[in-house]
């Protein structure tokens, strides 16, 4: 029962991800990106002027 419960979820998911637009993917993605960022390491602007250069 258990096997058919999360075979149901994962395919509702897939679903759900294939009816994302470009756009609603790479927000997802960036969000995901920024939730496993770490939130304690800090970056002066200089530096990230620096690399946009």
């Amino acid at each position: 029962m258990e096997k058919a419960i999360s075979f149901f979820v994962e395919s509702k998911e897939k679903e759900r991800l294939n009816s994302l637009s470009e756009e609603e993917k790479e927000d997802l993605g960036l969000l995901l990106l920024m939730q496993q960022s770490d939130r304690n390491d800090i970056v002066s602007e200089e530096e990230i002027m620096k690399e946009l250069s």
